[in-house]
């Protein structure tokens, strides 16, 4: 794609893009990545009546379900162009379909503050995986990386406001699965990343060109931008559980979610087949093993009545089935055939200080408030101009 086509108007890309059609192997990889949302996705059952947890996923699933409809009829419109778009990367003639059309689409369709956050969360997913992909092919540069890292980070902030105000609305294990759900996956990749950057440097064997040493670090930016922002997140999940008070009730939704995100790894582990990538498959495999121990050891605290030691175990269990579901996408839609080291990669326990007295910092409390009440107002404010754009799409 041409530098200019990053200017031109939604309707000039649309017209350019009307005798576009996918190759058979892309229509397959969009196939395996589809999947894999599924796994890292799925349909959830009914929870008891009372728990907010079970609607904050069912509505999202009635928008997504709409907003595929959506895309149906502004594919019969445009010739597919705008479900081929979803598998477009930064530096392809479809991507500003992709983000300007199709992302905004969905967007406005999040109705609900849940629906809101989901999709949130799931742009910062999008634009990692952009990055991985981009990394993998040894195209990821320089500008591209910080436009990305901006993207995140943004996104990270708003999602992390919004599950203070579920917080302070008693939706509070909705908002720490959330906080859960973007740490482990932002461990996870910034991992992967690493041993795709690793695999890269040992297939060079010869001095490495200025050219070579710029491309390194493009990644380790964009790598340390996600562990950093991975640290904020998890900042934000420890001031949230310093605040809890009815222990027991906590424990017990804690404990429920970690089961369902551990039933989920498994599925994501079941869904593997013999061409997915060995390395990130073991990965996957460990954390599983990992989550399911830690699952143990928060059911085993529960019966025990130590309402606080379950909570953390559950916390992290949850943690471990997150980063399982993560490795499993991953290892269906990375194409190495090498094997991926990561033994380099040290593991870091964000619960660390997880036995230091709560802190009441009134100034933290009153800049975090200046924070919400910004980032909503900007949201306002952007939200006409947003519906204006598409609007304007001529389809």
């Amino acid at each position: 794609m041409h530098t200019h086509d990053h200017n031109r108007t939604p309707e000039e890309l649309l017209e350019r893009l009307h005798d576009i059609s996918l190759p058979t192997a892309e229509r397959e990889r969009m196939r395996q990545a589809l999947a894999s949302y599924a796994d890292f996705h799925p349909v959830r059952a009914k929870a008891p009546p009372g728990r907010v947890f079970a609607g904050f996923h069912l509505s999202f699933a009635r928008r997504y379900v709409f907003a595929l409809a959506l895309f149906a009829v502004i594919g019969s419109l445009t010739g597919g162009i705008s479900y081929a778009a979803e598998s477009a990367v930064p530096g392809m003639i479809l991507y500003p379909v992709k983000t300007r059309v199709n992302e905004r689409v969905i967007g406005l369709l999040s109705f609900s503050d849940e629906a809101a956050i989901e999709w949130q969360t799931e742009l910062i997913l999008r634009r990692i995986d952009e990055a991985e992909r981009l990394a993998v092919s040894n195209t990821l540069d320089a500008t591209t990386e910080a436009s990305l890292r901006t993207q995140i980070a943004a996104n990270i902030e708003k999602v992390v406001l919004d599950t203070q105000t579920l917080d302070r609305n008693g939706r509070r294990d909705t908002a720490a699965s959330v906080r859960t759900d973007i740490e482990a996956s932002l461990r996870a990749h910034a991992d992967i990343l690493t041993a795709l950057g690793t695999h890269s440097a040992a297939d060079d064997t010869d001095e490495k060109t200025p050219e070579k040493k710029k491309e390194d670090g493009v990644l380790d930016s964009f790598i340390t931008s996600l562990r950093e922002q991975r640290h904020s997140v998890a900042e934000a999940r420890k001031e949230a559980r310093e605040v809890e008070t009815d222990m027991a009730d906590t424990a017990r939704a804690y404990l429920a979610t970690a089961e369902k995100s551990v039933a989920e790894a498994r599925r994501a582990i079941d869904r593997i087949d013999e061409h997915a990538q060995t390395t990130l498959v073991a990965q996957a495999k460990t954390r599983l093993d990992v989550a399911e121990k830690r699952l143990r050891a928060a059911q085993t605290a529960f019966e025990e009545e130590q309402y606080a030691q379950a909570i953390r175990d559950a916390e992290k269990a949850t943690f471990s089935a997150k980063e399982t579901s993560v490795f499993a996408a991953s290892a269906r839609t990375i194409d190495i055939s090498a094997e991926l080291d990561f033994s380099s990669i040290t593991e870091d326990d964000e619960d660390e200080t997880e036995h230091e007295e709560p802190t009441h910092d009134t100034d933290k409390k009153e800049d975090r408030k200046e924070k919400e009440e910004d980032a909503h107002k900007r949201s306002d404010e952007n939200t006409d101009s947003i519906i204006q754009d598409i609007v304007d799409v001529e389809l």
